[in-house]
């Protein structure tokens, strides 16, 4: 019988091919039924900002804020092919990247999933559509599945070859995210520890190391280019670092979790309430995936109890990536650090009796899409009245009515304001706003959140001087709730400069936080 064709009596789902068909037409439905669907300026923006300037030849992380330079990359070489800067031909970018990710999932749950019945297919593929959100976070993640398979793989049956690939893939996704690296490197730490645990047949330690270290110095390789021929790209490198570790230790930090029990109330709607506890819920399986998920792999290590080498893997990715969720406690923090958990549930589930496994199978996807549907832009497009098309950036989209107004709004702004290509300033969110209408931002951070210091903001204040805006829209909104991270109080000397050289303007069709002030 040929390889990977099923024979006579043997169910189509074993075939190795059967993943990778299920993964394609998953994500190929995800795709053509809402990629025209919504538009977030804020995050989804400065993906899309950041790309459309790698287009043209910049840099990230040097001559724009970015997230390590490996999306930009992978977003760019792809919509160069098929022809496009706008946010669909994006959108598809990061659609081929979400099936690699889809595909490893499959996989894992092929090889750790005692029982693969047609439910559980079903079960699995609507539990992973509805968390795959949002759609510019979608490389966030894969890494996460990525990691996860290239450990079942190594812990599966260790060698050389095995220990270098999962360096490698450690390696590679330092090009892509800097805090997925660390959450891989404390994922692959545990593994090589577990390893260790009673012995393991395979290389001993010291060539293990060996090959795992050699595996990611080459998966780092993609960054000596720019080191090498980006001047000023270096000291840019180091200088986000510095950033990133001092955001961490910020106060953002400690932002409350959902805990289950703050939903319960009598003065709320019934299935509101349950959709927080529900999610509540879920923040709690994330942790509980993680810690008692190592308890138990190691528990069984040390007694010589046999262990799935899947579960043994989600395990040690979930506890890492609990931080992530606990990081800024949101559904969409959330939804990048619950595949460990799901896939360790999937494998246990499938490992109780018939009724019952299914049963909870049903349950866990049903908890999915209660607390995960309504986030999703088609769900939200069918129960949340009629949406407007729109063009935006010279494609025709379907967005909320209120952005479609504020769009039109700003078009006009532009119009008037900044013709001929000039520049303008928004701050410190929409940095998408800059796509829509193909402009440079005058500042380096397209996207200022956050504080970053006097000599900083002086910096940003000579860019912004250089290259006069022709008005400047300035939101004004409390990051997290906080009054000290609005912008007037992050970027003190910004918001003077423009209070001093500008003049306001009324703006009806905006919201009234939203404030534009234009050149005299």
């Amino acid at each position: 019988m040929t390889a990977g064709v099923p024979s006579p009596g043997r169910p189509a789902a074993s075939s190795p091919l059967f993943p990778a068909a299920l993964a394609l037409g998953t994500t190929a439905v995800l795709f053509l039924v809402q990629y025209r669907l919504g538009l977030n300026l804020w995050d989804e923006g400065f993906l899309w900002y950041g790309t459309q300037r790698t287009l043209l030849g910049e840099i990230p992380l040097r001559d724009f804020s970015s997230y390590e330079p490996g999306r930009y990359y992978w977003s760019a070489f792809l919509m160069r092919l098929w022809g496009s800067d706008g946010v669909l031909g994006l959108r598809a970018a990061v659609a081929v990247f979400q099936c690699i990710g889809v595909f490893l999932w499959f996989l894992l749950l092929r090889q750790g999933c005692r029982q693969r019945s047609l439910l559980l297919w079903c079960a699995a593929t609507l539990t992973l559509a509805v968390w795959m959100f949002p759609r510019h976070k979608l490389f966030d993640i894969t890494i996460s599945i990525a990691f996860m398979g290239v450990l079942a793989f190594l812990l599966q049956r260790p060698s050389s070859g095995r220990y270098f690939l999962s360096g490698l893939v450690l390696g590679i996704v330092a090009f892509f995210g800097r805090n997925h690296a660390a959450y891989g490197l404390a994922a692959n730490l545990l593994a090589l520890l577990f390893l260790r645990v009673r012995g393991e047949p395979g290389p001993r330690l010291s060539r293990a190391l060996g090959c795992w270290l050699t595996g990611i110095a080459v998966g780092l390789l993609p960054f000596l280019p720019l080191l090498a021929t980006a001047p000023g790209f270096t000291r840019a490198f180091l200088d986000t670092l510095a950033q990133t570790a001092q955001f961490a230790e910020g106060d953002l930090s400690k932002l409350p979790a959902p805990w289950p029990w703050l939903a319960v109330s009598a003065t709320r709607a019934p299935l509101a309430m349950l959709q927080d506890l529900t999610r509540g819920l879920f923040f709690l399986a994330v942790f509980a995936a993680g810690f008692l998920g190592c308890g138990l792999v190691f528990w069984r290590r040390l007694r010589r109890l046999p262990t799935p080498p899947v579960l043994a893997a989600a395990s040690f990715t979930a506890l890492p990536y609990a931080h992530h969720a606990y990081f800024w406690p949101d559904s969409s923090h959330l939804a990048q650090s619950v595949f460990p958990f799901l896939t360790c549930a999937f494998v246990l589930l499938t490992s109780r009796p018939g009724r019952l496994r299914q049963l909870l199978v049903a349950l866990l996807c049903a908890a999915s899409l209660l607390v995960m549907g309504p986030m999703q832009p088609f769900w939200r497009d069918k129960t949340g009245g009629p949406w407007t098309e729109t063009m935006v950036g010279g494609e025709m989209l379907k967005v909320q009515p209120r952005l479609a107004s504020e769009l039109k709004a700003f078009e006009a702004l532009v119009e008037q304001y900044a013709p001929g290509g000039r520049n303008f300033l928004v701050a410190p969110s929409w940095p998408g706003a800059y796509a829509v209408f193909r402009r440079q931002s005058p500042m380096w951070d397209s996207y200022p959140l956050l504080p970053r210091g006097e000599q900083f903001e002086r910096q940003e204040l000579a860019r912004i001087k250089a290259a006069a805006p022709g008005f400047a829209l300035l939101i004004d909104f409390p990051l997290a709730g906080r009054d000290e991270l609005r912008f007037r109080n992050t970027h003190p000397l910004i918001q003077q400069y423009i209070h001093d050289n500008f003049i306001p303007v009324e703006t009806p069709d905006l919201p009234s936080s939203y404030r534009v002030f234009v050149v005299p």
